[in-house]
């Protein structure tokens, strides 16, 4: 998916659902802790009253939480800015999981064939925007979210490919990804049942045969 400097890791398909959960959960520690620095500075005696949208209010406020709690506003400030970003990127990953696409993808998808489709000659360009990994919102939540989650705490699900890697057990609802040399393959996916969604195993036995990572047969 991406490198993500805060936690000083690549992000992917194993370790997505955590680090969603992380920006959810940051999201909402700031939120409180903000929440809270102005609920302090608001029921300290000497702050001035605060009129909802009287803008003349509103700044004798914050310049009384500057002079008098300096300490708390310089960190709720800084919290605050941060809170922003974590909820711009909590939002971000929510609409990539929903809508099946990677960081990288969405960031070079003007450069990947297979996000690209021809339109017709009236339209003024040679291509546009297509994801061919879209389905409907609940298999795009599984597909990135539920199943790698159930996968890390259960253990089931999970087997090594032909490049010693592991990955999400293909089946014939959830390919593995790895193998799609042509979008076109991935027009024969079938819905998968609620059973499916609810249950990582493999719909049929591996197709794969374990290697080594040195390549040498197991």
């Amino acid at each position: 998916d991406h490198h993500c400097p805060w936690i000083g890791n690549g992000v992917g398909y194993r370790n997505l659902p955590f680090f969603f959960a992380f920006l959810c959960s940051s999201s909402v520690t700031g939120v409180i802790f903000v929440a809270f620095a102005h609920r302090r500075a608001l029921a300290d005696p000497a702050a001035p009253a605060v009129a909802l949208l009287d803008i003349p209010s509103i700044f004798k406020f914050y310049i009384f939480f500057l002079v008098h709690l300096t300490h708390m506003f310089l960190t709720a400030g800084f919290a605050g800015m941060s809170t922003v970003y974590f909820c711009a990127m909590a939002g971000f990953h929510a609409k990539m999981l929903l809508t099946n696409i990677t960081t990288n993808e969405m960031e070079n998808a003007w450069r990947l064939s297979y996000l690209r489709r021809p339109v017709p000659a009236s339209a003024g360009v040679a291509t546009e925007f297509h994801n061919p990994f879209r389905r409907s919102l609940l298999t795009n939540a599984v597909e990135g979210y539920y199943r790698p989650l159930l996968q890390a705490f259960t253990g089931k699900g999970v087997e090594l490919g032909n490049d010693g890697l592991a990955r999400a057990c293909p089946s014939e609802s959830f390919p593995d990804y790895f193998r799609v040399e042509d979008v076109e393959e991935l027009r024969g996916l079938r819905q998968p049942s609620m059973r499916t969604l609810l249950c990582c195993g493999a719909e049929h036995p591996p197709r794969y045969e374990a290697v080594a990572r040195d390549d040498t047969p197991v």
